[in-house]
């Protein structure tokens, strides 16, 4: 579990800032279902700035990233196309089935993420592995590991008045390091 106290703040800072949310470019993102928005490379300099204007909590932010990596063993070398995203959605929510791509062979793109708020029912990661799939049974604050470049990945469709809110770092990590660390 990440500290709860951290994730409560960027929640509550998400769901007091929906509409500005919604109003960032690119917010929408293409081929999921329901009623989703968010926001990507919340890393870089001008998404950064522009959420700062807005009072975001990038101190909260910065901790949770740090409780991941550590948990995850994952060094941050590279963020990932997207980098560290928010994705806020609600009943009816869910993910296109796909696989994250870079333009690197020898590096997969991996995601840490942690949803800070869970939908009454649904919700949950499915990873495809090797002919399976497989659901992850989370519950809120509780992290997961996804590495997206190599597994085809999705959600439960979500059910319940109770939006998801999905926290998600992505990094390009090295495949032999994955493989050492055993997340692959």
């Amino acid at each position: 579990m990440i500290t709860q106290n951290h994730g409560e703040v960027v929640r509550k800072w998400i769901v007091e800032n929906l509409d500005f949310i919604k109003s960032m470019p690119g917010s929408k993102p293409r081929g999921h279902k329901g009623v989703v928005f968010g926001i990507q490379d919340m890393q870089s300099a001008a998404v950064k700035r522009k959420l700062l204007e807005q009072n975001f909590p990038y101190n909260e932010l910065k901790y949770i990233e740090e409780e991941l990596i550590n948990k995850y063993n994952i060094p941050v070398n590279k963020y990932a196309e997207s980098g560290i995203m928010m994705v806020y959605s609600e009943d009816g929510y869910k993910c296109k089935w796909h696989t994250d791509t870079t333009d690197d062979q020898n590096v997969y793109t991996t995601r840490l993420n942690v949803l800070l708020s869970k939908p009454e029912q649904g919700g949950e990661p499915i990873i495809k592995k090797i002919g399976s799939k497989l659901v992850i049974p989370i519950e809120k604050n509780e992290p997961w590991i996804c590495v997206a470049g190599k597994y085809e990945h999705s959600t439960v469709k979500s059910k319940g008045s109770t939006p998801r809110i999905l926290l998600s770092f992505g990094y390009d990590v090295p495949k032999v390091m994955l493989e050492n660390l055993n997340h692959i």
